[in-house]
């Protein structure tokens, strides 16, 4: 008993412990902070291109921020990730120490990082200095449930006009977080087989035709393999007709093939612009292709080899040659009973209109 008595006295003359307190700067879910900031930057990529080309040189005048979301070190750090997706998109980011873009200012419920200028006019003034084209001005905000919103502009040295704004959002209540590294596709091929025999029946025979598609219609979905965005990976499926080249005038029973096409593609770039979604100038392609003509009993397998420019944000050319390790022979049934078409074993694929939405 006596012992109870002097450990409880002891307990009860021990000072409580005090809470430790939290840092108000660090948020409970703060290991998501480095995947969305590079989200946004993919984002903000992706939408440069609209900067009207005479804005060439810009530089960072302002970043805003609510000090209970944002510490002054990731503020800058997501400054950083758009300094370099503008320099990515072929744009000149002018750091000056006369801009002083990396001073923090705070208040009660806002911090921001800006440079010191303290009016419009001195602000033009070293603008006229530095030959810089454009001032961006940014806002990052957190929502209640932990979506990073950055909203950017970027307005004229002279005038203030702005010339390019857009909104990111990236998070849990991000609306397009699916497709967000999907390019959808339409094109229109020209795909030419070159026969080596082609019977319209039992009694005659022809050589020296080709099998071409005269309406063809293929849709096609890419992602990219690699961040850099060197290697792609594409599905197409496609509807084609096929005519003949090539027979005699006095031919009338001229084969009119329909077929399904399912296709995949491996792309590697080579060459390329600065930023890969405003397009690259060269890259080469391997590939799987099958073809399932519609009344014929066999189906063509190919090995795809080519090369593809995407010569703009919105469209490619490419050209390319399709191997038939099993031979490329249809042998009709039904209506085509009596057709029989052998195709070479090399085909050429060209594709003068693809284009990505």
């Amino acid at each position: 008993m006596t012992l109870s008595l002097i450990l409880t006295a002891i307990g009860l003359a021990m000072p409580a412990q005090a809470e430790m307190p939290q840092n108000p700067y660090v948020r409970p879910d703060a290991s998501t902070d480095i995947s969305q900031m590079a989200d946004i930057s993919r984002q903000v990529g992706r939408n440069l291109g609209d900067i009207p080309p005479d804005v060439v040189r810009i530089a960072a005048y302002q970043f805003k921020a609510d000090p209970r979301e944002f510490t002054p070190g990731m503020l800058r750090h997501i400054q950083a990730r758009i300094e370099e997706a503008i320099r990515n998109n072929g744009k000149t980011v002018v750091n000056s120490p006369e801009l002083r873009t990396l001073r923090v200012i705070s208040t009660d419920s806002t911090f921001h990082v800006s440079n010191a200028a303290p009016n419009q006019e001195e602000l033009w003034k070293l603008a006229e200095k530095l030959r810089v084209d454009g001032f961006l001005e940014g806002t990052c905000t957190r929502s209640s449930e932990g979506d990073l919103m950055v909203s950017l502009k970027i307005f004229k040295a002279k005038g203030g006009d702005v010339v390019w704004s857009g909104n990111f959002v990236a998070g849990p209540n991000k609306s397009d977080n699916a497709v967000l590294d999907l390019d959808f596709a339409v094109s229109i091929p020209t795909r030419i087989l070159p026969l080596d025999l082609y019977k319209p029946d039992t009694a005659t025979s022809y050589t020296g035709a080709m099998l071409a598609s005269d309406v063809a219609l293929d849709f096609s979905v890419t992602e990219a393999v690699t961040q850099d965005k060197r290697f792609l990976f594409t599905l197409t499926g496609g509807y084609a007709h096929y005519g003949t080249w090539g027979l005699p005038d006095n031919v009338s029973a001229s084969p009119s093939v329909h077929a399904f096409t399912l296709g995949v593609d491996f792309t590697g770039v080579f060459f390329r612009k600065v930023n890969p979604d405003q397009g690259y100038w060269l890259g080469t392609y391997i590939g799987y292709r099958e073809t399932l003509p519609m009344l014929y009993r066999d189906h063509l397998s190919a090995v795809a080899l080519g090369y593809r420019s995407k010569m703009s944000k919105h469209f490619s050319l490419s050209a390319g040659i399709l191997i038939f390790p099993g031979g490329a022979d249809m042998i009709g049934q039904l209506t085509n009973r009596n057709k029989v078409l052998k195709g070479a074993s090399v085909a050429y694929d060209i594709n003068f209109f693809h284009y990505t939405f």
